[in-house]
C-alpha cells in the first residue's frame, strides 16, 4: 500500500491559469464582487483542478 505522502506527492499542482480565468468570469457576472463568499473560491479551486477544461 502506498504511503500518505508518496499520494500526496503525484497529486498535480493547480492550473493557475484557469483558475485566473475563472476568477475573472466570477466577478464579471451581475452580482456584486465577492457577494457568494466562500462559494465563489471554491469555484476558483475547482476551476483549478488540472484534466477539468470548460
Amino acid at each position: 500500500m502506498q504511503s500518505l505522502t508518496s499520494l500526496l506527492g503525484a497529486i498535480p499542482a493547480p492550473d493557475e491559469s484557469a483558475m485566473a480565468r475563472a476568477r475573472l468570469h466570477i466577478d464579471g457576472l451581475l452580482k456584486p464582487p465577492g457577494s457568494l463568499g466562500r462559494l465563489e473560491d471554491l469555484a476558483v479551486q475547482l476551476a483549478g483542478m488540472p484534466g477539468l477544461d470548460g
